[in-house]
């Protein structure tokens, strides 16, 4: 019972020595056998999963592919990510007894980190230090460790900042969503109000596909409104075409000093 008492701070292996002890017929020694067996089993488990972890750091090791191989995507690990995801395998370590020696450390960020993080890390070390680093080999976690809390501790500042302002948008513009389809939709409407009006007044006015009318020069539908109102051409007399365009031929296009015709 001794050893039941002093696992009192474990709960899963409370749970399991209750089982055993719970168990009819079975003696003190026959349940401390058994309980040693299954846990050197469990802990044997746990401790190779934890060394998986620390060979494939910084990636999700339950995220594999069809051939049982750990994915590796593409992708940019913050500073902050980083500093989360060790600090949470340092404590799974400790659990195994398989603690991560601080010699793999450096390694383990180093070859996480993009090129330019990487150059970000070694400027902020070297200005510290005050020379030159030929070898990262020679980088201890000592070294590291300081800039690495540094640089996280930056972007959750800056994620932070992020969210309150994003926080603060949408506070100030409740229905902003609502307002931006109504805009959207007026927009729209107007687009096409604005493409009906300017059809109308083509074709009443310059537009559209009509021909040019040698009476008063302008693009229109129907019968031209200068030979209904049997405009009279200034250069030459006659009534029922416009000297605009075309350039009345009878004068020998002496139009351009006449801004137009006369009605009767």
């Amino acid at each position: 019972m001794g050893m039941y008492k002093a696992a009192k701070n474990d709960s899963r292996f409370k749970s399991h020595l209750k089982r055993f002890f719970t168990s009819p017929g079975l003696k003190h020694k026959e349940v401390l056998r058994r309980v040693k067996e299954e846990y050197l089993s469990n802990l044997l488990v746990r401790q190779l999963a934890v060394e998986e972890k620390v060979k494939e750091f910084p990636y999700d090791t339950n995220r594999c592919s069809a051939a049982r191989d750990v994915l590796k995507p593409k992708i940019k690990f913050g500073f902050k990510t980083l500093h989360r995801r060790l600090s949470n395998l340092e404590v799974e370590v400790i659990r195994v007894q398989r603690p991560i020696e601080d010699a793999a450390k450096p390694t383990m960020i180093l070859h996480a980190l993009n090129s330019n993080q990487k150059n970000t890390l070694i400027t902020a070390i070297r200005a510290q230090k005050g020379e030159m680093l030929l070898n990262l080999n020679s980088l201890s976690w000592d070294d590291i460790h300081p800039h690495l809390d540094w640089f996280a501790a930056i972007e959750e500042k800056e994620k932070g900042r992020k969210g309150g302002r994003e926080k603060a948008g949408r506070s100030s513009n409740p229905k902003g969503g609502h307002r931006g389809n109504d805009r959207g939709r007026e927009g729209e409407n107007g687009n096409t109000r604005g493409s009906s009006e300017q059809g109308s007044s083509g074709s009443s006015g310059q537009g559209g596909q009509h021909p040019v009318y040698y009476t008063c020069g302008r693009k229109h539908e129907g019968e031209c409104w200068a030979k209904k109102k049997n405009i009279e051409c200034r250069d030459c007399g006659e009534k029922g075409h416009y000297v605009g365009i075309p350039v009345c031929k009878k004068k020998g296009g002496s139009s351009s000093s006449s801004g137009g015709g006369k009605g009767d």
